[in-house]
């Protein structure tokens, strides 16, 4: 609700409500946790070789998490769009290595080399979205009648 919402005050006014601006966030941030670590506990196993996953992209399973994978870190770029590309980059394997190790280390996942290329490259296609169009949202504190 809260996503069709923010749309339609976007696409009116051209800026978004404060309260709905931090729903989104968290609505994002709880969808993400959720993906990541909202699954059962499992044994911890580490994919070194992207080559690995890559040969298996020719499953339909394997196709639709790669593209989840890759579309889940997609508005993450939003939220990097005040920095310099390089600093982008890095921050985004750090931040993907250090995921991909958690979910290993709870045993919530694999630790899987492809999904750190993924969810980099999801960033940095939101980065890529955001910065050379100057897509800011105008977080008002009142909206005026």
């Amino acid at each position: 609700m809260a996503c069709f919402s923010a749309l339609g005050y976007i696409v009116l006014y051209h800026k978004i409500p404060r309260y709905l601006y931090f729903s989104l966030i968290a609505l994002y941030a709880v969808l993400l946790f959720i993906t990541l670590f909202g699954r059962s506990a499992l044994h911890a196993e580490y994919i070194w070789n992207p080559a690995d996953s890559f040969a298996a992209l020719g499953e339909p399973e394997m196709k639709l998490q790669s593209l989840l994978n890759f579309l889940c870190f997609v508005p993450m770029g939003y939220f990097f769009r005040k920095i310099k590309f390089p600093l982008m980059i890095c921050s985004a394997i750090f931040l993907s290595f250090a995921l991909e190790l958690l979910q290993a280390l709870t045993a919530r996942g694999f630790f899987d080399t492809f999904d750190i290329i993924l969810y980099v490259a999801g960033i940095t296609a939101g980065y890529g979205v955001t910065k050379p169009l100057k897509l800011e949202l105008l977080v008002e504190s009142k909206m005026k009648s």
